[in-house]
């Protein structure tokens, strides 16, 4: 008896483990994603072409990646090769939202059109940031923290940014996270 009441303890504990955090996750609203690319690329090589630019990230200009020209990189971040680059395009209606979530791996954002508002849960006022057509930011894991993000549409047009995301082998390329107890509800 002491047995069967145990396995149904642990059966129970099981269930509510499974279904607690997604419960707790944010959902997205007003937004259409479209998977342009996955492929694996197990060397890495940052061959930039005079001239050509992503945009601006933190006050860095971004070149694109021409080549995959050096097969003795170990690790992008932390990160190790081989790794899966996905390329995502996603639209948000005005009012859009992204929900909280964070990324396995690195994530290079550039918006194609629109403004989006970024909000960050490691930053202790949840500030917004703003990023308008044509510029870049960075998501994901660079330091191995968790660090929740959030993306939404406050303008009155729909915005549209294109997503390069460097991952393990196999893994999704988005995680939802729960609410930030230091950042607004949308």
């Amino acid at each position: 008896m002491r047995a069967k009441t145990a396995l149904l303890g642990t059966i129970a504990l099981s269930a509510l483990a499974l279904t607690v955090p997604a419960a707790m996750a944010t959902p997205s609203a007003g937004e259409q994603g479209t998977l342009l690319s996955r492929t694996t690329a197990s060397t890495l090589g940052a061959v930039s072409q005079p001239g050509t630019s992503f945009g601006r990230a933190r006050g860095h200009e971004l070149r694109p990646i021409l080549g995959f020209a050096q097969p003795t990189a170990p690790q992008l971040g932390l990160l190790t090769l081989p790794v899966d680059i996905v390329l995502i395009s996603i639209t948000y209606q005005p009012g859009g939202i992204s929900g909280w979530h964070s990324h396995p791996g690195v994530v290079l954002v550039k918006v194609i059109s629109g403004t989006l508002t970024e909000y960050r849960s490691e930053d202790p006022a949840c500030g917004a940031i703003k990023h308008a057509a044509g510029e870049t930011f960075v998501e994901g894991e660079l330091t191995g923290a968790v660090r929740a993000g959030l993306v939404r549409n406050e303008g009155s047009v729909p915005a549209t940014i294109q997503v390069t995301a460097f991952i393990p082998v196999g893994a999704a390329a988005r995680i939802d996270q729960p609410q930030p107890p230091n950042c607004p509800m949308f």
